[in-house]
């Protein structure tokens, strides 16, 4: 049920406006107890009050109502391609502002993109007559592959982002492509080291060996007045004398020289790529802007006529009410006048 329709906006003083606005919303009188010059920057004013922490102020609940839907048509530049569109791509009543996406797969770009306003059941146009139907559109490039000559091959996947910002004026955000593939990383394995070779046991010199001999010596020598007896051999002393010889060193054994081992592991790779895009056609042509600007300069100059002779109006009503008031029994002019002039003048300013 609604109670009353406040109209704001210079557009509103149109009389064809304000009976579609009555047939409308059911009421038989249309308020207009706001400025309705100033009242939008009035709004916004307070809508920023209502978002900085330095100020504060009653807040109000508002809610942003996507009044027309927004289709995107699409068109592959393959000969085979056929053009394709999504109707309700931002539907009535849908917040903004918002992005939404649209993705394929094993697609790298070369597209045509448009974002239009909806059409109704019939596919009528939702607009004013007049006024084209197509917001933007654009050309999609084509992204580069980086990866493709890896083992496998890589996959792509193209996105597109279409925003309705917070004018809710629909376009095209950024179109990006990413590229997935399939990498084997080869880890060197440890091994373990061979173990060390036991330490030679040390030789004694030949200083050490001298001496010893000669302590032998002098042990195994005749006491006075004792026969020499001849020199025994010992077990063993063959074995040490061929001890005592010098030892020829065995050759070295090569060494034997591990092959380095791997464990490969599967690694799948994703990097995204922006894909650049021109526009074709944004809004209205420049020639019918232009044509659409010279209207409004002349029905600005319309309004601003009557805007004037509004305040002039009010300004010579304030005038007369002022000097009705000063002319009135103890008034600050009543004693200035003539008496013969009085009325005439009084009268006038009614």
């Amino acid at each position: 049920m609604i109670d009353l329709v406040e109209l704001i906006g210079d557009t509103t003083r149109i009389p064809a406006l304000q009976d579609i606005a009555k047939q409308v919303f059911g009421q038989r009188e249309l308020m207009r107890t706001l400025n309705a010059t100033e009242v939008v920057a009035r709004g916004a004013a307070l809508q920023c009050a209502m978002l900085t922490p330095n100020f504060s102020v009653q807040p109000f609940k508002l809610n942003d109502y996507n009044n027309l839907p927004i289709s995107v048509t699409y068109k592959f530049s393959d000969a085979e391609a056929k053009e394709k569109m999504y109707p309700n791509f931002f539907k009535v009543g849908q917040k903004f502002p918002m992005s939404q996406e649209l993705t394929w797969a094993d697609k790298e770009g070369d597209l045509a993109v448009a974002i239009n306003y909806g059409q109704d059941a019939s596919g009528a146009s939702l607009l004013l007559a007049g006024l084209p139907d197509t917001i933007a559109q654009y050309t999609v490039g084509k992204g580069k592959k980086k990866n493709a000559e890896v083992e496998g091959g890589s996959k792509t996947k193209l996105t597109v982002r279409v925003r309705n910002g917070i004018h809710q004026i629909p376009e095209l955000e950024g179109v990006s492509m990413t590229e997935t593939w399939t990498e084997i990383e080869k880890i060197p394995i440890k091994v373990a080291a061979p173990p060390a070779p036991k330490p030679a046991e040390p030789k004694k010199d030949d200083k050490a060996k001298k001496a010893d001999d000669k302590k032998d010596a002098k042990n195994d020598a005749p006491t006075d007045g004792a026969e020499a007896k001849p020199e025994e051999k010992k077990d063993g002393d063959d074995k040490a004398a061929a001890e005592a010889a010098p030892v020829e060193e065995a050759p070295k054994e090569p060494e034997v020289v591990t092959e380095q081992k791997y464990e490969e592991k599967v690694r799948q790779r994703s990097r995204e790529y922006t894909v650049p895009f021109t526009t074709v056609c944004h809004a209205i042509p420049p020639d019918q802007r232009t044509r659409l600007a010279a209207m409004e300069a002349e029905l600005w100059a319309a309004d601003y006529l009557i805007l004037d002779a509004k305040a002039a109006r009010n300004t010579l009503e304030a005038y007369a009410y002022q000097m009705k008031g000063e002319l009135e029994p103890y008034g600050s002019y009543e004693q200035m006048i003539r008496a013969d002039l009085k009325d005439g003048y009084l009268a006038e300013l009614q």
